[in-house]
Protein backbone atom coordinates (compact mmCIF):
# COMPACT_ATOMS: atom_id res chain seq x y z
CA UNK A 1 0.00 0.00 0.00
CA UNK A 2 1.40 3.39 -0.96
CA UNK A 3 0.38 6.85 0.11
CA UNK A 4 1.34 10.10 -1.56
CA UNK A 5 0.88 13.75 -0.71
CA UNK A 6 -2.62 13.65 -2.17
CA UNK A 7 -3.62 11.44 0.78
CA UNK A 8 -2.97 14.18 3.34
CA UNK A 9 -3.64 17.63 1.96
CA UNK A 10 -4.73 18.74 5.42
CA UNK A 11 -3.64 17.70 8.91
CA UNK A 12 -7.06 16.15 9.54
CA UNK A 13 -6.73 13.93 6.47
CA UNK A 14 -3.20 12.91 7.46
CA UNK A 15 -4.18 11.70 10.92
CA UNK A 16 -7.06 9.58 9.62
CA UNK A 17 -4.76 6.92 8.11
CA UNK A 18 -2.47 4.86 10.31
CA UNK A 19 0.06 2.07 9.92
CA UNK A 20 0.66 -0.83 12.31
CA UNK A 21 3.63 -3.21 12.34
CA UNK A 22 3.72 -6.26 14.63
CA UNK A 23 6.52 -8.71 15.37
CA UNK A 24 4.35 -11.76 16.12
CA UNK A 25 5.34 -12.05 19.80
CA UNK A 26 3.43 -9.10 21.24
CA UNK A 27 5.52 -6.13 20.17
CA UNK A 28 4.27 -3.48 17.80
CA UNK A 29 4.85 -0.03 16.34
CA UNK A 30 2.25 2.32 14.92
CA UNK A 31 1.70 5.92 13.85
CA UNK A 32 -0.23 7.99 11.36
CA UNK A 33 1.01 8.24 7.78
CA UNK A 34 2.27 11.78 8.51
CA UNK A 35 4.12 10.69 11.65
CA UNK A 36 1.82 12.40 14.15
CA UNK A 37 1.70 10.37 17.35
CA UNK A 38 -2.01 10.59 18.08
CA UNK A 39 -2.13 7.50 20.30
CA UNK A 40 -0.13 6.70 23.42
CA UNK A 41 0.50 3.23 24.80
CA UNK A 42 2.90 2.14 27.50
Amino acid sequence: MNFGKSNWRTYEQGIQKEWLLTNGIGGFASSTIIGANTRRYH
